[in-house]
């Protein structure tokens, strides 16, 4: 199975698995439905203190819509601090390299508690390394700042849209 693949070896899945955009957004969705869906059955069995706004089917859809237009909308200023450039190879690329790291959080990343969000997070970030230094060809070094300014970049979005899906509750 690709996920196992991926969390298993991401040197080699980086290494083999070529950014093609149908299937990156394909994928994407896919992530954010099974967070979305999981997310919502845990507050739906009351796992997690959040007090919904809207009812349980409406807030799995504003979480599943959200992150699909913030997965859409990061990989552009993700193609620019990269790249220094936006294209459609550059697009493609930042796409896919946040859609395919993100796998960690978006499968487990509904689970309430500050600890394991923390883990999931560095251990995303740690696959955006990876996939930087492999997709777009960077050092070590300047794949670790474009994850680091990356990660700025989202806890700046997070708090400005007060999209509290990151939040260690």
């Amino acid at each position: 199975m690709k996920i196992d693949y991926l969390l298993d070896d991401p040197y080699k899945f980086f290494r083999r698995k070529k950014p093609q955009l149908g299937k990156t957004i394909v994928y994407a969705i896919a992530l954010c439905a099974i967070f979305a869906v999981l997310n919502g059955a845990s507050i739906y069995f009351h796992l997690t203190p959040a007090k919904l706004v809207y009812g349980n089917i409406q807030t799995t859809l504003i979480i599943f819509s959200s992150l699909v237009v913030g997965f859409l909308l990061v990989a552009l200023p993700f193609a620019l601090i990269a790249t220094r450039r936006i294209n459609s190879k550059t697009y493609k690329q930042s796409l896919f390299v946040i859609s395919y790291s993100s796998t960690p959080f978006m499968l487990f990343g509904w689970i309430p508690h500050a600890a394991v969000k923390i883990a999931l997070l560095a251990w995303t970030f740690a696959f955006v390394a990876v996939g930087v230094h492999i997709v777009m060809k960077k050092e070590y070094k300047e794949a670790l700042i474009v994850t680091a300014a990356l990660l700025v970049l989202i806890a700046a979005m997070s708090i400005v849209s007060q999209n509290y899906i990151l939040a260690p509750v």
